[in-house]
């Protein structure tokens, strides 16, 4: 059972595979990409499109899935997981290193864990909004049934004043 869904080990590996892949393969397409751009342009520009604009683009996809079909992502939320924990590897690996402190290791790491915590707060954020919004329309279903009604009874009663009339006329 993950997530409140039950998932065999097989469907959750390939899940796991897949979002690592999500996750490594742009970076070198990115990085292919910008290779004609100078080297510090380069090195923003990949971060920047990798480590941010990647994440971002899942961040709107993932709010456009919970409109419009009322599910989350469940490949949204493991690379969230995944994304924050590599940051956090990342930052402890680079801690304990060998040869001393590595900055470019420490800022990458330090980069994917704000990302990480963002995409979290950013799922939070969407269902939250999508619970207001599923609640407001509820409330306006109820609203819209109440005044149907009221129009129904609004006829019967016309109808039946009008039968009346039409009684106490031909008597």
């Amino acid at each position: 059972m993950i997530f409140g869904v039950f998932v065999s080990p097989a469907a959750f590996v390939a899940g796991c595979i897949a979002v690592i892949l999500a996750m490594i393969v742009p970076f070198f397409l990115i990085e292919v990409a910008l290779s004609p751009l100078p080297e510090p342009l380069k090195s923003i520009g990949v971060v920047g499109l990798s480590y941010i604009g990647i994440p971002a683009l899942l961040c709107y996809l993932h709010y456009r899935k919970q409109f419009a079909t009322g599910f989350g992502s469940a490949f949204f939320i493991l690379y969230t997981w995944f994304f924050l924990v590599f940051g956090i590897i990342i930052i402890v690996g680079t801690y304990y290193a060998q040869g001393g402190l590595n900055m470019g290791g420490m800022g990458a790491g330090t980069v994917l864990t704000i990302v990480g915590i963002c995409m979290i707060l950013w799922r939070r954020n969407v269902s939250v909004r999508f619970s207001n919004a599923v609640a407001d329309g509820a409330a306006q279903q109820a609203a819209m049934e109440r005044e149907a009604a009221i129009q129904i009874q609004a006829e019967a009663i016309l109808r039946a004043e009008q039968m009346r009339n039409a009684n106490n006329g031909e008597t």
